[in-house]
């Protein structure tokens, strides 16, 4: 009985929903003031897709088509508001929001193109063009999908043009070991760029593309008669890798093609009666730039003795050119040989021109840096070029370990910070590229280990505000937070999906944590790449660097871009 009665009461409650829902439904249909939108489908959420649609179609007009308001449909979804008439399995979800609202919508966007066009200013003024040109193009399509107001965007286009015209490519030699493949130099303004995406004509068909890092990239010269008939693309629309930033993508679907343009000569020839240039004309280019070449250069104190660790690592370099690299077996530890077994199996590798080679150390450990190394790979579509850090133990003198460079921008935000001691600052770039170099060469191991048992991990891109006191003191949480087994078991999966992988730092941030010691709060912006997805978005880390061999991270957080709110998340939410 008392089972019956509770039934009954159930019932009359939840009509009364229904009924409730339904005159609201009603009351915002007859108001003006309002755009709505209905859907039905089995699923809520095909249900409530439906309706979000109908509300971009109202709000489409002459300057804007429905297919470039329905780009909108995530910035649509959360200014409305939802009504549930019916639940599944015959669900039915009305969605309606205030006319007033309708320029939310397009704020946060052209909010948006600004951002990108500042963020564009930054990387040109870094000599990051590979950042400014893409920056400039995502800024550009985006803005195209903007209503008619007082901003004019039509000069991003020159700009971009601008950028282009002020690059040079230069020829310097052959790759060491390789007299296919030729060393190219790329300048802007008479000044090494940072970074630089670009292909190639190779006589037949236009090459992969390729990353130049600190001015230096490739050309393979296979089908090239000679030098005068080479042409550089610089790239910077990244449409072979759409995830990397999916609301220009969805954009520039609506879009269709669009031409911009870009191609350039090289400057440069090939000597007629030798495969390639000659190696003192190569020498001669290179020392003009080699004090650029690598920002630590002369930051940190010297070495005793540093030409005996410059000759192991030229040996390296040239059982890397040769694929002979059982001959330099015994300059490893056995870590170290661990590592570079992983290095050569990253794809193909070869070396490029170096100069100077910049050696300091810290508590015993010896750091050599600045090969350059190109990366190919056989299944895919990127080449890639890294600055290769060298480690010799303090115990053995022996190569202990091997890394990826930071890019000399972000290496220089650190090395010239003569706000931290040396050792602080030795320590933290060492940390940067061993992280970066582990994802790169696939060491879960690695990874693994440095990740605190406790550590709040956060992968997702979507933040919710919670109240005060939860999770302590931070105001915000993620929906996507990961235990450290998770995300090491996810990474696993993802791990083994991919070629390869590439990460690239750039505009960073770091925060020494507290009184004394070794903790560091590091605010960088990543761009990731790999053979199947690429993302850019921005990084942070909480780590205890104390114990520098064995460094402790506690805190990783990645999202796609800074928060409306509060920005990008950093050392003062937590």
């Amino acid at each position: 009985m008392r089972i019956s009665k509770f039934l009954v009461l159930a019932w009359i409650c939840l009509s009364a929903v229904y009924s409730s829902h339904a005159q609201s439904v009603g009351q915002i249909k007859s108001d003006s003031g309002y755009i709505y939108g209905q859907g039905a489908s089995a699923s809520l959420h095909r249900a409530d897709n439906i309706a979000v649609g109908v509300i971009a179609s109202k709000i489409a007009s002459d300057s804007l088509s429905s297919e470039i308001v329905d780009t909108y449909r995530g910035r649509i979804a959360s200014v409305s508001d939802r009504i549930v008439i019916r639940d599944e399995p015959d669900a039915s979800v009305f969605r309606y929001m205030k006319r007033s609202d309708v320029s939310v919508i397009f704020s946060a966007r052209r909010q948006k193109v600004r951002e990108m066009l500042s963020f564009a200013d930054d990387a040109l003024e870094r000599l990051q063009i590979d950042d400014a040109l893409r920056y400039l193009y995502w800024a550009d399509v985006l803005s195209r999908s903007l209503p008619a107001s007082g901003e004019d965007y039509s000069w991003v286009r020159g700009k971009m043009s601008s950028v282009i015209d002020g690059m040079k490519a230069q020829i310097v030699g052959n790759v060491l070991g390789d007299e296919s493949v030729l060393e190219v130099l790329f300048t802007y303004g008479g000044q090494l760029v940072s970074g630089v995406d670009y292909s190639f004509f190779n006589g037949r068909d236009w090459s992969s593309v390729h990353s130049a890092r600190d001015g230096i990239g490739v050309i393979e010269t296979l089908g090239i008669a000679s030098a005068d008939s080479i042409k550089i693309k610089y790239e910077f629309s990244y449409s072979d890798m759409p995830h990397i930033n999916r609301e220009v993508s969805e954009v520039e679907a609506v879009l269709g093609d669009m031409f911009y343009g870009g191609k350039r000569s090289v400057a440069g020839r090939m000597d007629d009666d030798v495969p390639g240039l000659i190696a003192a004309k190569a020498a001669r280019v290179l020392s003009q730039y080699s004090p650029a070449m690598d920002a630590s250069t002369g930051l940190f104190s010297p070495v005793a003795e540093a030409e005996e660790y410059r000759s192991a690592v030229r040996k390296i370099c040239a059982a890397v050119a040769s694929k002979r690299y059982g001959s330099v077996e015994d300059l490893f530890t056995e870590e170290g040989a661990s590592v570079f077994k992983k290095l050569m199996e990253y794809g193909r590798a070869k070396v490029l021109s170096f100069d100077t080679l910049s050696v300091y150390s810290l508590a015993g450990d010896v750091y050599c840096r600045g090969v350059p190394m190109a990366f190919s790979f056989s299944d895919n579509n990127r080449t890639f070029v890294e600055r290769v850090v060298f480690t010799f133990d303090s115990s053995s003198g022996k190569v202990s370990n091997i890394s990826f460079g930071l890019e000399r921008e972000a290496l220089n935000d650190i090395a010239g910070n003569e706000l931290w001691s040396e050792e602080s600052r030795i320590i933290l770039i060492s940390f940067l590229e061993n992280y970066k170099t582990a994802y790169a060469l696939k060491r879960l191991d690695y990874i693994s280990s440095i990740f605190d048992n406790d550590a709040l991990i956060i992968t997702g891109r979507v933040l919710n505000r919670i109240s005060a006191g939860e999770f302590g003191k931070n105001r915000y949480v993620i929906l996507t937070k990961q235990s450290k087994e998770q995300y090491i078991r996810n990474l696993e999966i993802s791990f083994r999906s991919k070629e390869f992988i590439n990460i690239h730092f750039s505009r960073n941030q770091v925060v020494k944590m507290g009184k004394g010691g070794e903790m560091y709060g590091i605010q960088i912006q990543q761009d990731y790449f790999s053979s199947n997805y690429a993302d850019s978005g921005y990084l942070f880390l909480m780590v205890d660097l104390n114990d520098f061999h064995r460094p402790v991270l506690h805190i990783r957080t990645w999202q796609e871009e800074p928060d409306p709110e509060f920005g990008i998340i950093g050392p003062y939410h937590f």
